[in-house]
C-alpha cells in the first residue's frame, strides 16, 4: 500500500507586487532557510481549503479561496519506500500589503521580497524553483 502525502504552499503576493517569504524557525525541518505560507494536507480536507487554512495559521493573513489560483503542482512517487509526495503551488494576489503575524514555532522572520528578484535571491527547493521558473516563463507573475 502506497501511503499518500500532499503540501499545498502559497505565493502571496502584495500590492506592491512582491512575494512574502518566510524564514524557517530553529528546531524546524531545514531551520532559517526560506520558505513559503503552506503545509500538508488534513486527511479529508481538499487542497485548496488547506492553502487557505495554512496561510492565515503561518502568518495571520485571512484569504478567500477565490483569490487563489492554482499554477503548478507535481506527484512524486518514491517506489521503495511507497511513498506518493503531491506538490502544490497557489497563487493568491492582494490588493493590500498585510500586517504579518507569525506563528513563532514555525518561523522566526520574514520579508517581502519583489516578484522579479524572487529567483535571484531565494532558494525554496527542487519542486518550487521548477515551479517559479515555470510560472515565469509562462507570464503567470502576470
Amino acid at each position: 500500500m502506497i501511503d499518500q502525502h500532499t503540501v499545498a504552499k502559497s505565493l502571496v503576493i502584495n500590492d506592491q507586487d512582491e512575494v512574502l517569504v518566510l524564514i524557517r524557525a530553529n528546531g524546524r525541518h531545514r531551520p532559517n532557510s526560506p520558505d513559503l505560507p503552506g503545509g500538508g494536507v488534513d486527511h479529508g480536507e481538499g487542497e485548496l481549503i488547506a492553502a487557505v487554512r495554512e496561510i492565515y495559521e503561518e502568518t495571520g493573513i485571512r484569504v478567500e479561496p477565490m483569490q487563489m489560483r492554482l499554477d503548478y503542482a507535481k506527484t512524486y512517487i518514491y517506489e521503495g519506500r511507497h511513498i506518493s509526495a503531491t506538490k502544490m503551488l497557489y497563487t493568491c494576489r492582494l490588493d493590500v500589503t498585510p500586517d504579518v503575524r507569525l506563528n513563532p514555532h514555525e518561523h522566526q522572520s520574514y520579508a517581502w521580497c519583489p516578484v522579479a528578484s524572487l529567483t535571484q535571491m531565494y532558494s525554496f527547493g527542487e519542486f518550487y524553483d521548477e515551479a517559479l521558473s515555470y510560472m515565469r516563463t509562462n507570464g503567470l507573475f502576470n
